[in-house]
């Protein structure tokens, strides 16, 4: 069932790196906004006594009334929500929900109002000050942009990823604008738009080319602008396009000064060259990786280049190219591993010592080598967190490799002088288990975590309720009702297991089974209409119609959403959290 989002994601892109390498550099010049007309946002006289959350919660449900063609009633809704987004606090996440009221106006066709609110999204996060990395414009437009692709709106994703053009500004957001291009020419690519992709394509190379690389700083950011634009075009299939901005960013990384920078870069490199299909140059690659990382010495490290005398780098490349080399040289991976491994065992810092062997411990596992990985693992000192740690990160590869059972059996030896930290790595790999689609396995693990807290003064049941949450929602996407039913009878925080009632109601009804599907909805309202706090009943009313316009109940659809809509007018701000 497609949910929506209240707030805006937090920024998940890697990219921000980019921008802050440079920025103590580079000054920021004057936004460009192009012919963005005057905000009527901005100039909205609007009452913000009201929950600046009903923003959220409005555009959801002027969505559910697009999707059972009640247009007009959409339209109504989202002219009343868009001046509320000025009494979202803090103006750095007002972009991202202005973003998704312009969605909202593409799905029901009023694209010309879809691009100006855009427009209006784009004005508001350029000039927004003082923003958290988490929320810059630069993290706020990317997420806006993958929203549109995820929603298959590729125009408004263009439109977005342009609006990190500023003339003569940080190159960083010249790369995230590459970057964002890219990315959607790989999607155009999936969706056999074949021409625009590689329009798209050329136009991010262009956006890196004007990149001044030989100026100090900006020669890695054209790197990672043309390492990116080979990757995504791997992706897509497009290796011609991916050859050329590959020999761009060779010939950057061989006039590379620092140490660091240069090994990893030469690493990424041959990682493409092999899923090129190119072992000869990916293992070119790789020994001047290796022969750069070996020449890490102790000590050696200058105030411009600190990596050159960091031995825990020189253990990190190490492990990194040795994990590449076993799928094209098992013979040196594995002489690589054990050069690697001996440097990390000399250390004399035993805390500096078992976070190396711990990080050898998780190459290991990725290049299948699970014995040496828990060989290695059991090198360390077991009260310290690093021993974990590893064991941790070799149950997390064995679920990336589809190994379930054995992922679980090592999960279950995990342990630490810190039992919250112990419930911490259970509780990460019963996501990743989630996130597999392996509930089973999950639950098992919930279980072991609930043992453990019962030793625990300062356990605090809420750590869990979520997972259970999401183990009850995993059985019913799959199918596994009665499983799913079992674990929400054992669920206290109501809202959630009125979200699993309907995930059972759905299950039920996409196997034809209607009746048993109403008794679930039944229940599931009836939670919903007990519950004190109005932002959670709107919320639970909101997804209630939904399920009804999936199904096609056009009729019961209508009268939840306009529960929802009077609920969510009646909200006050200190009733966000009753």
């Amino acid at each position: 069932m497609k949910k929506f989002f209240l707030y805006p994601l937090l920024g998940t892109l890697g990219i921000v790196l980019v921008v802050a390498y440079t920025r103590a550099n580079v000054q920021t010049n004057q936004l460009f906004t192009e012919t963005v007309p005057p905000s009527e946002l901005l100039q909205t006289q609007t009452n913000c006594s009201t929950y600046p959350g009903q923003v959220g919660l409005l555009t959801a449900i002027a969505d559910n009334y697009a999707q059972i063609g009640q247009k007009d009633k959409s339209l109504e809704i989202l002219a009343q929500t868009l001046p509320l987004v000025q009494c979202i606090p803090d103006k750095c996440n007002q972009s991202e929900p202005m973003a998704k009221i312009a969605s909202q106006y593409a799905v029901i066709r009023e694209e010309v109002r879809a691009s100006e609110i855009l427009n209006q999204a784009i004005q508001v996060a350029q000039t927004a000050q003082g923003c958290m990395s988490h929320n810059s414009s630069m993290e706020n437009l990317l997420d806006i942009s993958q929203r549109y692709l995820d929603a298959g709106q590729y125009k408004l994703a263009i439109q977005a990823v342009r609006g990190l053009k500023y003339p003569e500004s940080e190159y960083g957001m010249v790369v995230a604008e590459s970057f964002g291009l890219a990315k959607i020419a790989e999607q155009l690519a999936e969706a056999g738009q074949v021409e625009q992709a590689v329009a798209l394509f050329e136009e991010a190379m262009e956006i890196v080319r004007s990149i001044d690389s030989q100026t100090p700083g900006y020669k890695f950011l054209a790197f990672r602008g043309f390492y990116h634009i080979a990757s995504f075009a791997i992706q897509a299939g497009f290796n011609e396009q991916a050859i050329e901005a590959l020999v761009k960013a060779q010939q950057l990384v061989q006039t590379m000064d620092e140490i660091g920078l240069k090994t990893n870069s030469l690493v990424e490199i041959a990682q493409l060259y092999a899923k090129l299909g190119q072992s000869d140059q990916a293992v070119e690659f790789l020994s001047l990786a290796l022969s750069t990382a070996k020449s890490i010495e102790k000590g050696a490290d200058t105030d411009q280049d600190p990596s050159s005398g960091d031995i825990s780098f020189k253990v990190s490349m190490l492990g990194n190219i040795a994990v590449e080399y076993a799928t094209l040289n098992q013979a040196k991976g594995n002489e690589i591993f054990a050069f690697a491994l001996q440097v990390a065992q000399a250390m004399e810092d035993e805390g500096s010592k078992a976070r190396n062997l711990s990080n050898l411990a998780r190459d290991y596992a990725r290049a299948g080598q699970y014995e040496q990985a828990l060989e290695v693992a059991q090198m360390i000192n077991p009260q310290l967190h690093h021993h974990s740690y590893a064991l941790r990160n070799i149950a997390e590869q064995y679920i990336e490799d589809e190994k379930f059972e054995e992922a679980l059996k090592v999960a279950k030896t995990i342990s630490n002088p810190s039992k919250r930290e112990t419930r911490e790595k259970l509780s990460y790999l019963a996501t990743r288990l989630l996130k597999a689609r392996q509930p089973k396995q999950a639950l098992k693990l919930l279980q072991v975590m609930e043992q453990i807290s019962k030793a625990d003064p300062e356990y605090n049941p809420d750590e869990m309720k979520w997972i259970r949450t999401r183990v009850a929602k995993t059985f019913a996407a799959d199918g596994e009702v009665e499983q799913a039913l079992m674990v929400a009878q054992t669920i206290d925080f109501q809202p959630n297991k009125a979200r699993v009632l309907l995930e059972i109601a759905e299950q039920y009804a996409l196997n034809q089974q209607q009746e048993k599907a109403a008794e679930m909805i039944a229940q599931a309202l009836m939670i919903t209409q007990s519950i004190d706090s109005k932002f959670s009943r709107a919320s639970l009313l909101i997804e209630i119609a939904e399920y009804y316009a999936v199904n096609r109940q056009q009729e019961n659809a209508s009268k939840i959403l306009a529960q929802a809509f009077e609920t969510s007018q009646a909200i006050e701000p200190e009733q966000r959290f009753e």
